[in-house]
């Protein structure tokens, strides 16, 4: 292998990038839930009705 493949392979192999992936995937699907349950009208399932009728 070439010194510059060698030092790829070592920094993908490190903890720091591992934590960056990481971080990255968590914001990403932490945006997306977010997104999700904020679409979510929490009245929508709620069906009231007035006494007597």
């Amino acid at each position: 292998m070439a010194p510059e493949e060698l030092r790829v392979r070592k920094f993908m192999e490190s903890c720091t990038f591992k934590a960056m992936i990481s971080c990255a995937g968590g914001f990403v699907l932490g945006i997306g839930l977010g997104v999700f349950t904020a679409s979510i009208d929490p009245m929508s399932t709620i069906h009231t009705t007035t006494p007597g009728a």
